[in-house]
């Protein structure tokens, strides 16, 4: 399927169940969308496509699975699609796949990119006007250039590459790496639960500070930069010399600190957009944190036995 392209940005409203998306750039005019394993008729019956306005509509439809089923209405059968756009195409809109992967060597614009459970690959970001937002998957991005603010709840988040400006990181039970040039414009933190952090700073350049406060997790850092700059808390310690009372309040004003975050700039990394999206294991874990019934002690060892 062949679309006209009337200017240099194109509007996306994209919503996939087990289908996946590809989009690749190159020397074109228009836009095209294909499907790797379906012929145009049986797309037509899998999806709801429309062009207008330079939106760009695609929904997967919703079938009821019986024995009796056609065989491309079956599991086995590959739903994903490809995009193809012209190159400097600036893109807007939203994205969202249930169980499908999203690939794209290259993202500009302002897009929102949702999957439950599917992988995140991306090759060069030029954009601070991103949200992605990975539920249950792992994200990786060849090379970032710009700021992130990120709350990673479960799940593995990879930053191959770049130059990094200035970031705010929740880390409650995943693992975050960033190996990357680090050219910080403002004060820079990263927030722990029991999740592992690992920072590889090729080179360090700026006046301000990275901040690092931990309950449990693991804080790596390694590379090319000025001591003085990096200051890590290990909070846990802290909580077990002091009674119950007075941890309670120090704990909550530590995980409320993750919500505060999504106020700065940057590409915003999100592996729980909201409440019911979190898995219920931590949700509960963190609740019942919050509510005074566990301590954080005991909260840290059943986030790690859920790792």
């Amino acid at each position: 399927m062949n679309f006209v392209l009337n200017h240099q940005s194109l509007e996306l409203e994209i919503s996939l169940i087990k289908g996946g998306l590809e989009i690749i750039e190159m020397e074109r005019a228009d836009v095209e969308l294909s499907f790797s394993e379906l012929r145009k008729n049986t797309a037509d019956e899998l999806f709801s496509i429309s062009f207008q306005d330079g939106l760009l509509f695609v929904k997967e439809r919703t079938w009821k699975k019986t024995s009796m089923s056609p065989t491309f209405f079956r599991n086995e059968t590959n739903n994903d699609l490809v995009l193809k756009i012209p190159i400097g195409t600036q893109l807007r809109g939203s994205i969202a796949t249930v169980s499908g992967d999203i690939r794209a060597a290259l993202l500009s614009g302002s897009l929102k990119i949702k999957t439950i459970s599917g992988q995140m690959d991306f090759g060069r970001i030029e954009s601070d006007r991103l949200r992605l937002q990975n539920i249950g998957g792992n994200l990786k991005i060849d090379t970032l250039v710009g700021a992130i603010n990120a709350k990673v709840i479960s799940g593995k988040c990879l930053i191959k590459n770049g130059r990094i400006s200035r970031f705010a990181i929740g880390n409650v039970s995943g693992d975050i790496t960033i190996d990357a040039d680090f050219d910080l414009d403002r004060e820079s933190t990263i927030h722990t639960v029991s999740g592992d952090t690992a920072l590889n700073i090729r080179s360090y350049t700026g006046d301000h500070g990275i901040y690092i406060s931990t309950l449990s997790g693991e804080t790596a850092i390694k590379g090319d930069y000025p001591k003085e700059k990096v200051e890590i808390k290990k909070r846990m310690p802290f909580l077990k010399n002091h009674p119950f009372k007075t941890v309670m309040p120090a704990m909550k004003n530590f995980v409320s600190s993750f919500a505060k975050m999504a106020d700065d700039d940057g590409i915003e990394i999100n592996t729980a957009a909201d409440s019911e999206n979190i898995d219920p294991h931590i949700q509960q874990i963190l609740q019942m944190l919050s509510d005074g019934k566990i301590s954080a002690e005991e909260a840290e060892k059943l986030i790690s036995a859920l790792k």
